[in-house]
This record gives structure tokens, sequence and C-alpha cells, in this order.
């Protein structure tokens, strides 16, 4: 299909946009779509939800993305399992759906290394377990110690390894309430041992809905 620019530059931040690709030949059955980006000028980013294509005889499929697009950079997709039957159309047609990320649940099963029966499905999928090993390597970072990420800082992983800015405006604000509470509970400041067990559940006191492992009260059982 031919290049669509975007005249978007100054598209508000988490609009969405569905934008519409016409190709003007039959393509046959869909295996792969490949999107290509590039940026003019400014940095860009570019969250994909999904591509869905219509051919000629009605034939829906749908390519799930859900990554960001960064920079000059060429994603390909696989077709989903959500496949719908035929109805009338004259023309190929595409859309692709920019927007935020969101979470959905989806009915359609998905595919097994073993449903791939074709070598071009079997390089595909080679080529994104080699990117993902070489995106995410482990590290020592003490003899003793669990193993972690080989990355200096979060902002060194992938924005589709990240947390979304709500999320990660959240625990930044939970680390910075819970270290507020530590220091006016005297925790930080203290460097004597503890006395009693009551003496540390003073300090450490649990806040409501976020026990790790607890049982919420209305499924306790009742005597």
């Amino acid at each position: 299909s031919p290049h669509l620019p975007l005249p978007l530059l100054f598209l508000p931040t988490l609009q969405e946009k569905t934008l519409t690709v016409r190709c003007p030949q039959d393509l046959g059955p869909l295996l792969l779509v490949r999107l290509h980006k590039w940026r003019l000028f400014l940095e860009d980013s570019w969250f994909c939800r999904q591509v869905s294509v219509t051919a000629p005889d009605g034939t829906f499929y749908r390519f799930p993305c859900y990554q960001w697009l960064e920079g000059v950079t060429i994603l390909e997709l696989r077709e989903g399992s959500g496949r719908t039957s035929p109805s009338t159309s004259t023309s190929w047609r595409s859309y692709v759906t920019w927007g935020p990320a969101r979470t959905l649940i989806f009915s359609c099963p998905a595919k097994k290394v073993a449903d791939d029966e074709l070598e071009i499905l079997r390089e595909h999928r080679r080529r994104e377990l080699q990117a993902r090993q070489e995106a995410f390597q482990w590290k020592t970072f003490s003899e003793g110690w669990p193993r972690c990420l080989n990355v200096d800082s979060v902002a060194d992983l992938d924005s589709n390894a990240q947390f979304s800015c709500l999320r990660a405006t959240n625990f930044k604000g939970i680390l910075i309430l819970q270290g507020a509470s530590h220091f006016l509970s005297g925790f930080l400041l203290r460097r004597s041992s503890w006395k009693s067990l009551d003496e540390m559940r003073s300090i450490f006191s649990r806040v409501k809905g976020r026990e790790i492992g607890g049982w919420p009260s209305v499924l306790l059982p009742t005597t």
C-alpha cells in the first residue's frame, strides 16, 4: 500500500485516531502485515492498537498490535484468529487504530507454535524470540542475590516493557507517601534494636487495601 502521511503533529496526547489505507489490487490470503514508521523532525511515539483489513470478498482480518512505535522502525504483525466470514466488498481496506493503551479481553484462541505450517511464520517467530532474548538478559547483581535484568535503570527498557505514565506516577506517589510515613514514625532514624513485635507492628502498620496475601473480609469464613 502507498505511504500514508500523518498530518497529526499537534494531535493532543492520548487522543485516539483511526486511519484508513486502501490498496488497489488483490493481495490474496494475508499472513503478516508490515508497518513502516518514520519521523520527519521531532521525536514522536505512537501506540498502535490493531490493524484491521477487509478483503475484496469481505473477509475481515485482525492483526493485534498493542505496542509503541518510536523513531524510525519496522514492525511485522501476524494475523490473529478472530477472522469473520465474507460479505460484499469491492476493494482492500485496512484500518490502523492509534490511541492510548487499553486492556481488552479476546475470546479467540492464541496460535501455538505447532499451528505454524509455513516457513515464513516460523521465521517470524524465531526473529521475535531472538529480539526478546536480546532485550531481556540477566546479570548477577551480587553473589548470593537473585539475578536481575541487565539494565542500569528502568529508563533503559523498551517502552513496551515499561509501566504506563499513569501507573508509574501511582507507584512514585506510593513510594513518597511510604517514605514520609517511615520518616515520621521514626523508622528511618532508628539506630537501636527492636524491643518487641508490637513495636514493629506500630511502625509497619498495614495500609487498608494494600495487604499482600491477605483475604478480604467478605471472603473470610463466618462462625
